[in-house]
């Protein structure tokens, strides 16, 4: 009966990193190049600055705001590649120093066009 058990223990031990390795394939991240940055007017009496980026993962534009402090730098510009991961209508952008960004996406649209969906 101990044999019985170690087999079975054994069996479920080697086939966990396969189960996993297979639920982070599906959260992996993209390359996604920046193909536009556009900032936005401030708000009344705001100390944020806004910006709409614009970046393509594969044939798609998604569009999203990025906030800073009035005295922070913008850290991409235009043809910069970031790293996403794109989940229903949130895209995670991670940072230069490795940190990840949770944004919602404002508009798509295919990248030959432009044209928000």
């Amino acid at each position: 009966m101990k044999i019985v058990w170690l087999t079975l223990v054994s069996v479920c031990l080697a086939g966990f990193p396969a189960v996993a390795q297979s639920q982070n394939d599906n959260y992996q991240q993209q390359q996604a190049k920046i193909i536009s940055i556009e900032k936005l007017a401030p708000a009344e009496g705001a100390s944020l600055t806004r910006y709409k980026i614009s970046t393509q993962v594969g044939d798609t534009v998604y569009v999203y705001q990025y906030k800073l402090e009035s005295e922070e730098v913008l850290p991409w510009a235009v043809g910069d590649i970031q790293q996403v991961r794109v989940e229903g209508n949130v895209i995670d952008v991670k940072g230069a120093r490795g940190e990840e960004g949770h944004y919602n996406i404002v508009s798509t649209a295919k990248a030959n066009t432009q044209s928000p969906q």
